[in-house]
């Protein structure tokens, strides 16, 4: 279907394979990744948990790390082509080998944050039996860390990213997000402008039959664009959320018959905009009140 011969390298740990950035490349390393099969065992059990994390795959993922748990003899051999795990938690490699487990652990984190393809993409590859979850402290390109991540029925519920060195964030989510205090979000527009978060130029591909090369389906996503400063944490939730629970009696300005806001730039609790006619909580420059 396609030379690889320029295009030589892996999905992972590299930053040349995407569906982003390129969908003949993404489905000729699928198409590889398939042929190859999924027994393995030490460092590859572990790798391949990572390769189909950058293929988006979280249930093929998680079906490899079913197989890496397989409870073993420890008088396994080297003829057993499956791999496993020992009674202590080691890989099974005969005798052992600790790379199945970090790389099971990488893996992991794969499927949860991923930042090569020039972006910052929460949960990209979650297991439909991961529909909800939490993480915390998983590091991205660009010196981003994702200080608390929770997820619920597989969409982003909220996240924390704490910038240390400042520049754009570019963020990936599977769910429309907003400022916690209801500021609305920038969609991303053009080119990154983060020089430590780029994705990859990659030479075009050799294709003899471009018509055996399947269309791409990925899921829904939103695309941000989000200034930070050094030592900045930015606090995301869904658009959808209709509790404020950020908002106290004591933040709220208003007096006995209501207060008057000028509408300018104001916004509604799910980050829309609205206009003078609009009654309720406003969120304007930051800062909300009743109308």
């Amino acid at each position: 279907m396609v030379s690889m011969r320029r295009q030589n390298n892996s999905p992972y740990p590299g930053n040349q394979v995407s569906p982003y950035m390129d969908n003949t490349i993404y489905q000729a390393a699928k198409t590889a990744l398939t042929a190859r099969g999924d027994a393995a065992r030490g460092w590859s059990i572990g790798w391949k948990v990572c390769q189909w994390a950058r293929m988006l795959d979280g249930d093929h993922s998680l079906k490899i790390i079913q197989n890496l748990m397989r409870l073993v003899d420890a008088n396994i051999t080297i003829s057993d082509p499956n791999g496993g795990t020992y009674p202590n938690f080691f890989d099974a490699h005969a005798p052992f080998q600790i790379d199945g487990n970090f790389g099971a652990c990488a893996g992991i984190a794969e499927m949860l944050l991923q930042s090569h393809a020039g972006f910052v993409h929460l949960i990209p590859a979650l297991p439909a039996a991961w529909d909800k979850g939490s993480v915390k402290g998983l590091r991205a390109r660009g010196g981003f860390e994702v200080t608390n991540l929770e997820w619920k029925l597989g969409k982003v519920d909220k996240v924390s990213i704490k910038s240390t060195l400042g520049g754009n964030l570019r963020l990936r989510s599977n769910e429309p997000l907003m400022m916690a205090d209801g500021t609305p979000l920038a969609l991303a527009e053009g080119s990154n402008d983060n020089p430590l978060n780029q994705p990859y130029n990659m030479p075009a591909a050799d294709v003899k039959d471009a018509t055996k090369i399947p269309e791409g389906n990925l899921p829904t996503t939103y695309l941000y664009d989000i200034p930070t400063t050094e030592g900045q944490t930015i606090d995301l939730v869904p658009q959808s959320a209709t509790a404020i629970s950020s908002i106290h009696n004591s933040q709220l300005v208003r007096n006995a018959h209501h207060i008057h806001v000028t509408i300018h730039n104001c916004y509604n609790v799910q980050g829309q905009r609205v206009t003078d006619n609009y009654k309720g909580v406003v969120i304007r420059n930051g800062q909300k009140f009743v109308k």
